[in-house]
């Protein structure tokens, strides 16, 4: 009877103690983990949106390092609420693109980063060749909350 409880007690250790690092999209209202990825498929990904004062596109790049999410690069056509100049930012360079284009180079590293799912901004992570629409995980104007978390084997075989 002893070993059988302790058989019980370890595979409930095994499959529900969160030990694996995994890239994970929470809902900042309640901090359930809405969705789980594996982090070498998410080594450099971006996030695209619209741009909610001035309606322009904005593509901003990320890689991990050491389970922190660095901001390495932003491109713009507009600056508008929110958009930096770099100027506040050490060790950024500012360029200019075609058409109007900027380019932000930096190095802004974050535990976690957090967007709100807007309700015209398309809100779009893009990793290797695939793209995910925020919208298809949360309701727009829930905060997304990216993070590399780690998690249990039931919270990924239940997809998150």
């Amino acid at each position: 009877m002893k070993k059988l409880i302790a058989i019980l007690v370890l595979f409930f250790v095994i499959i529900f103690l969160p030990f694996q690092s995994k890239f994970t999209i929470s809902n900042g209202n309640n901090d359930e983990i809405v969705y789980i990825g594996n982090i070498e498929d998410y080594r450099t990904f971006h996030i695209s949106f619209i741009h909610s004062v001035n309606r322009t596109p904005v593509l901003e790049f990320y890689r991990i390092v050491d389970d922190n999410l660095v901001l390495y690069k932003a491109e713009f056509y507009s600056y508008g609420a929110g958009m930096s100049d770099g100027s506040d930012l050490p060790n950024s360079k500012l360029s200019h693109g075609e058409h109007g284009l900027v380019i932000l180079d930096f190095n802004d590293e974050f535990e976690e980063l957090t967007y709100y799912v807007g309700t015209i901004a398309n809100h779009t992570l893009h990793f290797g060749d695939k793209e995910l629409m925020l919208t298809d995980i949360l309701e727009p104007q829930s905060p997304a909350v990216f993070a590399i978390k780690k998690v249990s084997i039931y919270s990924i075989l239940r997809g998150a």
